[in-house]
């Protein structure tokens, strides 16, 4: 059990990781090779390794609102742990974002399905905290705040244009409004 969720180590913190192995090393239950896997990294300074080997489920292509207060897209960075909000019609907002992933349940026992907290800081130092479920292409973002829950599509870019093309007409046609 050297690292259960990898997304949630920090690839360069070097303190960090020697606590973990100072902690490790104390433990009974630590085996040896998580006891080596570790000393491994602090040796040749491959903490990044760790980081690298997790995908981040929310990065890659474009979520769309589908359902939502604003209509446009997030597009969340996996290297950088930085996310762009793009609200169609108003100034993108750039933050950095951080995850934990929920503990494998039935839900996430299913293939591609992930579940956990989403945490975003935008440059101002706000933060905002939401529980996600990613299931299939489908991202479904619940607030504590009692705001509705935001409901994404993931898209590629081929996708996306024509999502985009889409609203564009729609509000060349006055059927859809942006919120102000």
């Amino acid at each position: 059990m050297l690292i259960k969720n990898s997304s949630s180590f920090v690839a360069n913190d070097t303190k960090r990781a020697v606590n973990l192995q100072n902690k490790m090393n104390t433990h009974p239950k630590t085996s040896l090779r998580a006891k080596a896997f570790i000393a491994l990294l602090l040796t040749f300074g491959l903490t990044g390794m760790v980081a690298a080997a997790d995908t981040d489920p929310l990065a890659g292509d474009a979520w769309h609102a589908v359902k939502g207060s604003w209509p446009g897209t997030i597009k969340f960075d996996g290297k950088s742990k930085k996310v762009l909000l793009e609200p169609y019609g108003s100034e993108a907002i750039n933050a950095s974002y951080s995850y934990t992933l929920a503990p494998a349940d039935s839900f996430a026992a299913k293939s591609g399905n992930k579940a956990g907290t989403l945490v975003m800081t935008n440059t101002l130092g706000q933060v905002s905290k939401a529980e996600f479920r990613i299931e299939g292409k489908e991202l479904t973002l619940s607030f504590p705040s009692g705001f509705q829950a935001e409901h994404y599509k993931r898209m590629t870019k081929a996708e996306e244009d024509a999502e985009i093309h889409r609203i564009e007409k729609l509000m060349a046609e006055g059927k859809l409004k942006l919120p102000r």
